[in-house]
């Protein structure tokens, strides 16, 4: 029906216009198709744009304006290889205006060359053409390829700027980069809300849906998956994430439910095999349990490989296996998951499951820094191979205070607190260790009211405080 109301309004352009110009690349019909489909983008009608270029090129399909929106909306839709065909027909075409020169430097940032050049090139070109909508919305899409979050939301609002209303994929785009790379949940709940207004589709309602979650607005969230699930019951990924809702809402049945019907629709989605697992946890059905987690790790996800090698470590749901643990590690390890280096640091510390080494233990503590500085438990585990290691080299006091002190400030734990207090008492300031022993004692009690305090704890304090009262 709207196609055929669209192929109707470019039949009344060209009548209204005469005949068809002898120069197709230059014909003011082609021009006004082009010019009327901003008018459509602008009232928030894309998809009805969309038509109407399509329908336009068919009968110009060398005009360069039609060429380039066409590629601009492909890739505001995701469609990098339908807009590729697009922006190499600029560029065979066209070379040396700015669209051809635009449609360059976007395949280029599509295959993540010199990102930031690039990056600044196309915005630079864009503002020197401050006319020309479709050069702006590909230099706001790109910033989004390229994570670059403050520089989008510039773009997308100069770009809203133009509009009354604004095409969906405006809205949707904006909202991505508010929310992930910004944190603006609530800027982002705004544009959320006019794309689905707009196309009421599974992606537009799946932003929808996770801003909502993200913004702890559980009950509205799941209303929205409900919907999200009739309008597409086959996309597994928004099952999955009525699955993430549900847990966050602390009901395990229901989303473990929602992440074996994800499973079921992909049965290689490594992330719900995976969450199936998280919830049958915490259900307590450990058996079943180890199957899903260790389903994803055999795909290939971290998580998941991580989850097993603590499972074999701590010989949960499965036998106690040192070896398996540190195979399980290395692989998560070697994906970038900072707790699988540090816990497997353990494993080279106390030689279980690989051999006893000191330099490797340290190696996999760093790595786990390398990859999140303010990683607690790799502080923690760095700080106390440098208290009390058996090989009396490594250990260096002042560092373990340091690397500690920044533990428990990210993360205050018993462990951590236990190890803050040593490394004071290594390291003479026996003040500080009292002070940091009463709080991990304060820590205990709160953790477990009612209960005695352990007698290491309290036996540990007494050495602090005699030690402060010679050293005074």
């Amino acid at each position: 029906m709207i196609k055929n109301r669209l192929i109707g309004l470019f039949a009344i352009l060209l009548l209204t216009e005469g005949c068809v110009s002898t120069d197709r690349s230059l014909s003011k019909e082609a021009e006004l198709a082009y010019a009327q489909s901003i008018t459509l983008l602008s009232d928030g009608c894309q998809g009805d744009a969309e038509d109407l270029i399509e329908q336009a090129l068919e009968t110009y399909p060398d005009n360069k304006n039609l060429l380039f929106a066409r590629g601009v909306l492909e890739r505001s839709r995701w469609g990098k290889r339908e807009a590729m065909y697009f922006f190499s027909q600029v560029m065979h075409q066209f070379s040396g205006t700015a669209v051809a020169k635009a449609a360059s430097l976007s395949l280029v940032l599509d295959q993540k060359v010199d990102a930031k050049k690039n990056l600044n090139a196309l915005t630079q070109l864009s503002d020197a053409n401050p006319d020309n909508v479709y050069l702006l919305w590909l230099s706001a899409i790109q910033c989004r390829e390229q994570e670059n979050g403050p520089l989008g939301k510039a773009r997308y609002e100069k770009l809203l700027a133009k509009f009354r209303v604004g095409p969906v994929l405006l809205h949707q785009t904006y909202a991505n980069i508010l929310e992930d790379y910004l944190k603006d949940y609530e800027t982002a709940l705004k544009h959320r809300r006019i794309a689905v207004s707009q196309e009421a589709k599974g992606w537009s309602l799946e932003g929808l849906g996770s801003t909502l979650t993200k913004m702890e607005q559980y009950d509205e969230a799941c209303g929205v998956w409900a919907r999200a699930v009739q309008v597409a019951p086959d996309d597994s990924s928004v099952w999955g994430n009525w699955g993430w809702t549900l847990r966050k809402m602390g009901r395990y049945e229901d989303a473990l439910e929602k992440h074996q019907e994800a499973c079921r629709l992909n049965s290689f989605s490594a992330y719900n095999q995976y969450y199936a697992g998280k919830c049958l946890e915490k259900l307590g059905r450990t058996e079943e349990m180890v199957s899903y987690y260790n389903r994803s790790a055999e795909m290939g996800y971290k998580y998941g490989q991580f989850k097993m090698g603590y499972l074999f470590h701590q010989g949960i749901g499965v036998a106690q296996d040192f070896e398996k643990a540190a195979k399980w590690y290395r692989l998560a390890a070697d994906q970038g998951h900072p707790m699988a280096w540090s816990n497997l640091g353990l494993l080279y510390g106390a030689g279980k499951g690989v051999p006893l080494d000191y330099n490797e233990q340290l190696s996999c503590y760093k790595k786990a820094l390398k990859i999140d500085s303010n990683h607690a438990n790799a502080l923690n585990n760095y700080a106390c191979l440098l208290v009390d290691c058996k090989d009396k080299t490594f250990r260096d006091y002042p560092q373990a205070v340091e690397l500690a002190e920044r533990s428990v400030e990210l993360d205050e734990q018993g462990y951590s607190l236990d190890t803050l207090a040593d490394a004071y008492d290594r390291n003479g300031q026996y003040d500080k260790a009292v002070k940091a022993q009463k709080r991990l004692i304060a820590f205990r009690q709160k953790k477990n009211p009612g209960k005695l305090i352990p007698q290491r704890m309290a036996e540990r304090l007494k050495q602090y405080e005699n030690k402060l009262t010679n050293q005074n």
